[in-house]
C-alpha cells in the first residue's frame, strides 16, 4: 500500500506529523503553564490545598478529581488490607 492510500491503521507519515505538531506547539505550551502554575502556587495570594474544592462547586471547583482522587485511595487501601 502506498503513502498516498488510505492506510488501514496510522500512517508513519502522519504519526512523525503529529509527533512533530505534538513537540512543537503543545509540548511548550504544557511547559508554559505548568511554569506558570508553579509561580502562582508559591504567592502569597494563594492559600489552597492541591485542589480548589468550594462548597458551591462550581466550575472552577475541582470536587470530581478530588473524589476520584479519594476512591483511588481507598481502593488502594482495600488492595494493600487483602495482599
Amino acid at each position: 500500500m502506498s503513502s498516498s492510500s488510505t492506510c488501514s491503521r496510522p500512517c508513519p507519515r502522519r504519526s512523525r506529523r503529529t509527533r512533530s505538531a505534538i513537540d512543537q506547539v503543545l509540548q511548550a505550551e504544557d511547559i508554559a503553564l505548568v511554569e506558570s502554575v508553579q509561580r502562582g502556587l508559591k504567592s502569597r495570594g494563594y492559600d489552597q490545598g492541591r485542589f480548589i474544592v468550594d462548597a458551591d462547586r462550581t466550575d472552577m471547583s475541582e470536587h470530581a478529581v478530588h473524589h476520584f482522587h479519594a476512591l483511588v485511595v481507598e481502593a488502594m487501601a482495600r488492595w494493600r488490607e487483602e495482599a
